[in-house]
């Protein structure tokens, strides 16, 4: 292979992973970032630059209570700059893993798990758009690393010591699930783990003091597509997850797990666990499963001959071996290009850029639920709901108010209204549902004016601004 040396694979994993959000900046534009809660954490991070504890937006404005980890670290960067921090971060990621994978299987085999990992969709995901969870996966990798490979003494005791309680400062649900699975699979050294989780169950606890107890369950959960449980979420090509990784990797992987997991102990409970943890938490867990598979996938690929021959095809190897990577290369190029197509579109971004010029400062806007972050991150104005459930005000209650104006109920718009202070509604409406009815669309219709719309979308989409009435208040 052509990554020889840790510097190129450094640079050539940056240049992957940045390439998203390098297509979206010529096609639309520098400041239409890619994502729904990309904006949240950039508004996140301008408030911890600036020193403040409350955000005015979200949720009509509530404190500020998201772990300040991510945040801190992306303000850092300034602007437009910000969507360098995440294929930094996963350029690290790739040379860290690609060490692992050298120290575990050796150079030639340790490069096909390289490959094997930054074609894996869910982890180009990771590493291509601002989001928090790639640190912190990297903070528990790096952990692991430390487990296996150094010697214990004091200094590696302190680097796991502090990178764990970094783990709960940017993502506490990884630092959870990160420590159950680093005490199955390091059960002989458990005792280096111990200290490190409590100082930070001690962290978090804090959290959780300072913002008032627990997060509580909510019924805006079902919301969230992260959350379903399957193993349709696992695979690429059933398009049902965005933390997924292609049939043919899972496959050979599979083979290698089969046939090495022996050799690999701590691996193979690392990837049993890593398919067993989403399969109870949900989907948005599957991303603790790219690594160990990678490592199984490059066993079972520098060893598929030996599969082969069982069959008497060994003459096959090279081919076989050639269209395995020619289709794992094809989905290396395919997913960035897809991926810097998501939303916002040129409609919405034009639409809510509008408003950021026009509506009064003082205006709530209902959208969508993940779309609440635009509203707040293009728009600057106070949205009804997002999709950073966790402690807002009401939230129950909000979620079943639009769950019921979206399906055309008068009374629940009236409370919006007169109750939350609701003066516009934003929606984007898909032509592939043009043939059914929008209840909503209707229900704005009848109960206010359209102040803007916006359609660039050649497939007939576009994106409208209602003003709505406040005369029955």
């Amino acid at each position: 292979m052509l990554l020889t040396s840790k510097k190129a694979v450094f640079v050539l994993s940056f240049l992957l992973f940045l390439s998203p959000s390098l297509i979206r900046a010529i096609n639309y534009s520098p400041e239409n970032i890619i994502g729904f809660t990309t904006y949240f954490h950039v508004r996140m991070a301008d408030l911890i630059s600036q020193g403040s504890f409350y955000d005015p937006l979200s949720y009509g404005g509530r404190p500020y209570t998201y772990p300040p980890g991510f945040p801190a670290i992306l303000s850092l960067f300034p602007g437009m700059f910000k969507v360098l921090l995440n294929p930094l971060l996963g350029a690290v990621f790739v040379v860290l893993f690609y060490d692992y994978s050298v120290r575990k299987l050796g150079k030639k085999t340790g490069e096909y798990a390289l490959f094997f990992l930054i074609t894996s969709p869910g982890f180009i995901y990771l590493s291509s758009h601002i989001n928090p969870r790639l640190l912190a996966l990297l903070l528990i990798f790096f952990v692991y690393y430390l487990l296996n490979f150094k010697d214990k003494d004091l200094l590696r005791s302190a680097a796991v010591m502090l990178s764990m309680i970094a783990v709960v400062l940017v993502h506490p649900l990884v630092f959870v699930v990160g420590s159950i699975i680093g005490f199955f699979i390091f059960s002989k050294d458990r005792s280096s783990l111990i200290p490190p989780v409590l100082a930070g169950l001690m962290v978090l606890f804090a959290m959780f003091f300072v913002n008032g107890g627990l997060p509580q369950s909510s019924i805006a959960y079902a919301n969230f597509s992260e959350l379903q449980r399957g193993m349709q979420y696992f695979i690429f090509e059933t398009g049902t997850a965005a933390s997924s990784v292609s049939v043919l990797t899972w496959i050979i992987g599979l083979y290698g797990f089969f046939v090495y997991h022996k050799k690999l102990r701590l691996e193979s409970r690392w990837l049993v666990l890593a398919v067993v943890v989403p399969l109870i938490g949900g989907n948005r867990l599957n991303e603790f499963v790219y690594y160990p598979l990678a490592l199984f996938a490059a066993v079972g690929f520098s060893k598929l001959g030996n599969l082969l021959k069982e069959f008497n095809m060994s003459s096959k190897t090279k081919v076989i071996r050639r269209v395995v990577l020619v289709y794992l290369l094809g989905v290396l190029l395919y997913y960035p290009l897809f991926f810097s197509n998501i939303g916002p579109q040129r409609e919405d971004f034009q639409l809510l850029s509008w408003a950021d010029d026009h509506l009064p400062k003082n205006a709530v806007v209902l959208s969508g639920f993940a779309e609440g972050h635009w509203v707040t991150g293009i728009a600057h104005r106070k949205n009804f709901w997002d999709a950073y459930v966790e402690y807002a005000p009401e939230v129950d209650e909000r979620t079943i108010l639009a769950s019921q104006v979206f399906n055309g109920y008068s009374p629940a718009l009236r409370t919006l209204v007169c109750k939350y202070n609701v003066s516009y509604a934003y929606l984007h409406i898909y032509s592939y549902m043009e043939k059914y009815k929008y209840p909503s669309k209707e229900l704005f219709e009848r109960n206010g004016r359209i102040v803007n719309m916006v359609r660039e979308n050649e497939n007939g989409e576009y994106a409208v601004l209602y003003e709505l009435d406040r005369q029955h208040c």
